[in-house]
């Protein structure tokens, strides 16, 4: 098996540890450079630009349908998500709040389309011209919006096709706190999300990572669903997903 890896992912924290373990796991590992494109390979690691211009090609695995937000959030029941969404254009988003039923004027807002144009960000009322204009947002673009929650840590499960294979805590608190979890830890969030996500969506692509964050510290909540090629891998357990992945 042959990894091929944008030489910018060489400024991640995980990447001579994801190196020697790729190594000694008997796979290759090829750098390519920034202006060209990914030499053929069985797996891409590459910037988001890369994932999405280059989605077809061999390797890169980014099925940009699947994850478009709109497509997951709206086959997932409320009891995996937490919270109350609507997906409108970003010029009917001020008048489409009160079907949210939040309490308060702050809103969750990102871009429909995967690809983190924008960002996702929780704004009020009153930043939503300054919210467009400073991301450049086209008033005809699908923007998913929500109720905010307050997530007390966040979780990078990553997963083949319909089996979640690791998982590790990225965020505690809002702020990068990247762990390792403890085996049953892992094990309760990869059944949860077996039962509460990819029972309801699996995405049509061989790879894929699905984030959840833990409200309040009791209730998860699927976060968002992103590209394998264009994600971080943290503190998962690079073996152990080396070992789901190659089978």
């Amino acid at each position: 098996m042959k990894w091929v890896i944008h030489e910018a992912v060489r400024q991640m924290k995980e990447w001579e540890r994801f190196v020697s373990e790729v190594e000694n796991f008997g796979h290759e590992v090829q750098v390519y450079g920034d202006l060209s494109n990914p030499p053929d390979g069985d797996f891409v690691r590459c910037p988001v630009y890369h994932s999405i211009k280059y989605n077809s090609h061999r390797g890169v695995f980014c099925n940009l349908d699947e994850l478009d937000a709109y497509n997951f959030y709206s086959r997932l029941p409320y009891s995996s998500l937490g919270r109350h969404f609507e997906c409108v254009k970003m010029k009917d988003v001020k008048s489409k709040l009160d079907a949210l039923r939040m309490e308060g004027d702050e809103f969750f807002i990102k871009a429909s389309k995967f690809g983190k144009r924008a960002g996702s960000h929780v704004i009020s009322n009153d930043q939503i011209s300054f919210y467009t204009d400073k991301h450049k947002v086209d008033e005809d673009k699908m923007m998913l919006v929500a109720a905010p929650v307050n997530f007390t840590s966040a979780y990078r499960v990553i997963v083949k096709e319909d089996k979640p294979l690791v998982a590790c805590q990225y965020k505690s608190h809002g702020k990068m706190d990247e762990q390792e979890l403890k085996p049953d830890k892992e094990d309760s969030i990869l059944n949860w999300v077996y039962e509460n996500v990819i029972n309801h969506y699996t995405p049509k692509c061989k790879l894929y990572v699905i984030d959840i964050g833990l409200i309040d510290g009791s209730i998860m909540s699927v976060v968002e669903m992103n590209s394998f090629s264009s994600s971080g891998f943290y503190k998962c357990d690079i073996a152990r997903l080396l070992k789901g992945i190659d089978k």
